[in-house]
């Protein structure tokens, strides 16, 4: 029955996560041929499947295009130019730079190449934040928009013209890898073959000649392959196919919803193997989810948490490690679930179009080994705060409609998120320390008060507070839940407001001015009306039990002088 169940489960979890993946149509051999081939770009080489969604994400701003898979979207646009230079590919949606530039109104908000590079309003204004930043101003939002729009259309363009699709490895005694382009003119140099090889895959894909593609494709691939000797690390190649074949990320977010569903079925169920599962679910997602972290860290050749998409990926596997820890008491059904939504909703915001998901080398910067410690450490007190606010809001949301049936519950969350404010004042100390040892190396000072040293230490603060007022007495159980919401609102600014809206050596916000999306703001006008939803019915519980204990007391004494 059980084997049953769990086969239900995960068939109905591959239906549900069947979005996420997008089917080839590549002829015979030629789709393994053409995604594993090499291609350097973003200062590495990656294979031809990778470097097409990172390409496919940089023009359109979505994983893949109209349901098609970025390799084959690439191959036509790359056989069909004069079709991909018509095509509306560019997003446009800031309505404001629309309205300047003539393009208001339109629907969708969508722009070919054509249009965009043809329209002296955006021109002008994307040469006007090159000026900006060649004169240290900051720019506008519709001139960061602007610069935006232009930087995609630079990779189109490097694609149309092939100059940016960089196949051909370095001649011998060089280490530049050159674009198919480069030798096209001359038949005589090395390399004719793959650029014949290459020309004829362009052809027959445009024609939808599969044999000729086929054809072309195993030819190309063979001379690069004998080709590539030590320039290419053919076993980071195939990881890298690996990872992004299985999508580790879609495994692990579907077992965590299964969590959280086999959660809901112990309230039906009550079966000791049915209690059993939501844990077991969660295990098997982070085992996936650690998988996953793993399989990046080898192809990329560095930690993977250097942006926000892997920053992201780590705290949720941080929050679902708390999960997994020992719980006692009637507390412990409500933890598993807890930790998987922490795990789904922090996957299901990674894998939003707004995040770049490309394995891209270290920005000089962050190239050291501070970088493996610091933020890992820094993560996981996020990650604590993160688990806890989820915490507070089971708290809350069962001591306002069942506070008798979970009262036993309700001090087994309490204690829970508690723990959870010791670890994230552990590690948020442990990694403030560990950052300014590396601020120090890196510029000379241990601290400088830059936006997020102070706001990640106006965070410790606060969940130290927490822990001296709960130790105190000062903050009991309803205190520290909503305390926790709360908290979790601070480590959203110093996690993600900090890096876009404060200017400092560790934010993107130098030189721009970005827009609060308003998926933030919707989520922060949520919680406010939730937690101002808790007081009104806290205030109104208050006082009717204020109103009961006054008609007691004052029916005890008539009952006495009778």
């Amino acid at each position: 029955m059980m084997k049953k169940t769990a086969g239900i489960f995960l068939i109905a979890l591959l239906i549900l996560g069947a979005g996420d993946l997008a089917t080839a149509a590549l002829p015979g051999t030629a789709d393994e041929n053409i995604r594993s081939l090499a291609i350097q770009s973003g200062g590495r080489v990656r294979t031809f499947d990778a470097w097409a969604r990172d390409v496919v994400h940089d023009i359109t701003g979505k994983h893949t295009w109209k349901g098609e898979d970025p390799t084959e979207t690439v191959l036509r646009w790359m056989s069909d130019t004069q079709a991909a230079y018509v095509e509306d590919v560019f997003p446009l949606v800031h309505e404001p730079l629309r309205a300047m530039i003539g393009l208001d109104g339109s629907d969708p908000t969508l722009f070919s190449m054509e249009t965009l590079v043809n329209n002296d309003a955006l021109v002008r204004i994307a040469e006007q934040s090159q000026e900006a930043t060649a004169a240290g101003r900051d720019m506008t939002v519709e001139q960061g928009k602007a610069a935006s729009v232009f930087n995609r259309v630079s990779v189109l363009h490097g694609l149309l013209t092939r100059d940016k699709v960089m196949l051909i490895p370095p001649f011998e005694g060089e280490q530049v890898w050159r674009s198919v382009n480069s030798i096209m003119a001359d038949s005589t140099a090395p390399g004719a073959t793959v650029a014949l090889a290459w020309t004829g895959l362009m052809e027959a894909y445009k024609r939808d000649n599969a044999e000729m593609v086929e054809r072309s494709a195993r030819v190309l691939n063979e001379e690069l392959n004998a080709w590539y000797g030590d320039d290419v690390d053919t076993a980071h190649l195939k990881a890298e196919l690996l990872y992004r074949k299985i999508d580790p990320w879609s495994i692990a977010k579907w077992l965590y919803v299964a969590a959280i569903l086999m959660a809901i079925a112990t309230t039906f169920v009550k079966k000791p193997w049915i209690e059993m599962t939501p844990r077991l679910m969660l295990l098997l997602g982070f085992l996936v989810h650690t998988g996953g972290l793993a399989l990046r860290w080898y192809i990329a050749q560095r930690a993977p948490w250097s942006n926000m998409y892997e920053s992201i990926t780590t705290a949720a596997w941080g929050a679902v490690l708390f999960g997994l820890f020992k719980y006692r008491g009637a507390a412990a059904k409500i933890i598993a679930p807890s930790a998987a939504f922490v795990g789904f909703s922090s996957l299901f915001i990674a894998a939003h179009h707004s995040l770049d998901p490309s394995i891209n080398p270290l920005v000089p910067a962050l190239q050291s080994y501070w970088l493996n410690i610091h933020v890992i450490v820094i993560l996981l007190g996020y990650a604590s705060a993160t688990f806890a606010a989820v915490l507070g809001h089971v708290w809350i949301v069962n001591d306002t409609f069942r506070p008798r049936a979970a009262k036993k519950m309700l001090g087994g969350v309490y204690n829970a998120i508690y723990r959870m404010f010791q670890l994230s004042v552990l590690f948020l100390i442990v990694g403030i320390l560990l950052g300014s040892v590396w601020a120090h190396s890196a510029w000379g000072r241990y601290w400088g008060w830059d936006p997020k040293e102070t706001w990640a230490l106006i965070t410790w603060i606060y969940y130290l507070g927490l822990i001296h007022a709960g130790y105190a007495g000062r903050l009991r159980e309803r205190g520290m839940a909503v305390a926790s919401v709360v908290g979790f609102l601070l480590v959203l600014m110093t996690y993600y407001g900090v890096n876009y809206f404060l200017s400092g050596l560790h934010t993107y916000a130098s030189g721009n001015a970005y827009e609060i999306p308003m998926s933030v703001i919707v989520y922060v006008s949520l919680e406010v009306l939730f937690l101002a939803a808790y007081a009104v019915h806290r205030i109104k519980k208050g006082k009717q039990e204020r109103d009961a204990k006054a008609a007691r007391s004052s029916s005890k004494p008539a009952l006495e002088s009778r």
